[in-house]
């Protein structure tokens, strides 16, 4: 019996600045939301808090260019919120 595919991604926080408000916050998730919808990615919203995200590749294995698409995305954003890119890990591995 083989073993499954691995499900690589990665996870990211969103850590919004204290002069952001709630609408500012929804809005930035919902742009990050189609950010990732637009470059065939995906998300379930995996974490501990509502701001922490596990991103997948549709239909496949997210890379390290995926992971460099968001860095971008976060970077344009760096004035209003303090985002952290994991690396590329097994998100099916539990343990």
């Amino acid at each position: 019996m083989s073993a499954p595919c691995p499900a690589l991604g990665f996870h990211i926080t969103i850590a919004p600045r204290s002069t952001m408000g709630g609408a500012d916050i929804d809005t930035l998730v919902d742009d990050f939301i189609d950010f990732l919808e637009s470059h065939g990615l995906q998300t379930g919203g995996a974490g501990d808090t509502a701001l922490e995200f596990a991103i997948t590749r549709e239909g496949g294995q997210a890379t390290d260019a995926d992971r460099a698409l968001v860095r971008d995305w976060a970077a344009r954003r760096s004035d209003d919120v303090e985002i952290s890119v994991g690396e590329i890990v097994d998100l099916s591995d539990v343990s």
